[in-house]
């Protein structure tokens, strides 16, 4: 996956849960990974826009509410055909 990015400036960036926390929301436009986690920082930053993955097809009927429209706001975009590791 590494190999993906090798084309772009790509920053690694490590830090404790809460400096991972506020890192994530002080982005305007944030790529939300699949956790409550990405979730809750997106949620609670000024982000303009916050895209987050589609759920997989084959995965829906365990989380049948995944992404309902009642946890998405106005910024949130939906990204479909992502795939997943």
């Amino acid at each position: 996956m590494v190999s993906t990015f090798r084309d772009y400036d790509v920053i690694y960036y490590r830090g404790s849960e809460i400096e991972d926390f506020k890192f994530i929301k002080q982005f305007n436009k944030i790529v939300m990974a699949n956790s409550t986690f990405s979730w809750w920082a997106s949620v609670l930053s000024e982000a303009s826009e916050i895209y987050y993955p589609s759920p997989r097809k084959e995965t829906a009927h365990f989380h049948p509410k995944a992404y309902n429209q009642d946890l998405c706001l106005d910024n949130f975009i939906r990204i479909d055909n992502v795939e997943t590791y």
